[in-house]
Parts: structure tokens; sequence; C-alpha cells
């Protein structure tokens, strides 16, 4: 069984992903780190975009930011995005509020099912799908000058 930690350096790339993925417009109702029994960590994005526009177009968008953003040690195979109806990421939810503090957990059974770690990012109710489909902000560019 893997029990490996996840590291201070991880915990703060989780950070910054999310960080990064609402500057560029996405709407989250849940951001956290979370060690499964007999699982790696994985870092899970609840947003309402993904039962609107579709989980590719999510996933899409994540791996964007990624790379825009120059996110370190995550790859959008370490994230598993949800929509805002997934009963276990709710269960959680209902239980905390977070919303500017991480929070971290161990040895916890949320709803019958037991988890082995957890970073908690953020966690708000209410929050309302895009307008549009997720997709990057570009920077206004520089115009080539005419010789």
């Amino acid at each position: 069984m893997d029990k490996r930690t996840l590291v201070k350096e991880e915990e703060d790339a989780g950070l910054k992903l999310v960080r990064g993925l609402e500057e560029e417009g996405l709407p989250i109702a849940a951001a956290m780190w979370l060690k499964m029994p007999e699982e790696d960590w994985q870092l899970y994005i609840s947003t309402p975009d993904v039962e609107t526009y579709g989980p590719l177009s999510v996933y899409r968008f994540v791996d964007g930011v990624i790379r825009k953003k120059q996110v370190p040690l995550i790859s959008v195979d370490n994230v598993s995005v949800a929509n805002t109806t997934n009963h276990f990421l709710n269960t959680i939810a209902n239980l905390m509020r977070v919303t500017n503090n991480i929070v971290k957990l161990k040895n916890c059974t949320f709803n019958n099912v037991y988890v082995d770690e957890a970073v908690v990012y953020k966690i708000r109710r209410g929050v309302q799908s895009s307008k549009r489909p997720p997709k990057l902000k570009t920077a206004t560019k520089a115009r080539p000058e005419h010789a």
C-alpha cells in the first residue's frame, strides 16, 4: 500500500493551480487533494462547468492552465474533475466550510468512505456555471511594426 505523503511543494502547486483556474474564470465549488486507500494522491476539482459543458472541456481547460501558469509537479493525469452533484465531494463539502485557508485531514470517514489524508483548499456552496465554456484568457498581443 502506497503511504506516500504529499510534500509541501505539491501542496503549493495544487494551490497555484486552483488560484490559476479561478483567475482564468473557472467557477470552483470544491478543490482538494485526496489520498484514498490503495491509491495515489489525486487533486479533485468540483465545478458546475463539468455538468454544463462536459468533463472533456474542463480537462482541456485545466491542462491549458497547468501549461500557461507553469504549475510544477502536476499534470492533468493527477486531476479529477467532478460536477457539483458528486455525492462524495458534497458529503465533505456539507461537513466543512473552507474559503481561503488550507485544511488538512487524516484518517477520516465521509459517508462510509475512508480517506487516508486530504488537503482541502476551497469549498464554496452555490457556485454557478460560467456563461461560456471554459477558455483560457489570452494576453493582448503586440502588433508587429511595419518597416
